[in-house]
């Protein structure tokens, strides 16, 4: 289970828009207009995830400046209650590059897809997550609070 949450979790890093309508949207920004990675469209199916099913995000945005390195800041839980994870990982690490894309980020055009399948023993409830990500510099990539019914 932590491993489908964390690929979600990591999957959400990039992420600096909100999406999906209003009983759907899974993603909101808490970034600002001085992030360096900007959105330009983004396709995630199905909208919310469903157990035993292949979640699929697309991402087409564009980073404003090279981004070598940083840090990934983290938090995870379920229902509101419980804390599934609480770290900061480097931004370039492998299990990152895995689901995020090659690090370092080149200033220009992002593009990126993944695809996980859902565990069907993923416990259903509510999962809520807050991902900020930034570079070496402390300098905002982007904010994003996460948050969806596992059904």
């Amino acid at each position: 289970m932590l491993k489908f949450l964390l690929s979600i979790i990591l999957i959400s890093l990039l992420l600096n828009n909100s999406i999906g309508n209003e009983e759907n949207q899974i993603w909101k920004s808490c970034g600002t207009s001085n992030d360096i990675l900007k959105i330009n469209s983004i396709i995630v199916k199905p909208t919310p995830p469903i157990k035993g099913k292949l979640f699929k995000i697309d991402i087409n945005g564009t980073f404003n400046k090279d981004v070598e390195g940083g840090e990934a800041k983290i938090i995870a839980k379920f229902n509101n209650l419980m804390t599934l994870y609480n770290q900061t990982n480097d931004l370039c690490s492998s299990t990152s590059k895995a689901i995020i894309g090659n690090c370092p980020f080149k200033k220009g055009p992002y593009l990126h897809s993944a695809n996980f399948t859902i565990p069907t023993s993923a416990p259903t409830g509510y999962y809520s997550g807050n991902i900020l990500l930034t570079d070496n510099f402390n300098n905002s990539i982007t904010c994003i609070n996460v948050g969806f019914n596992l059904e």
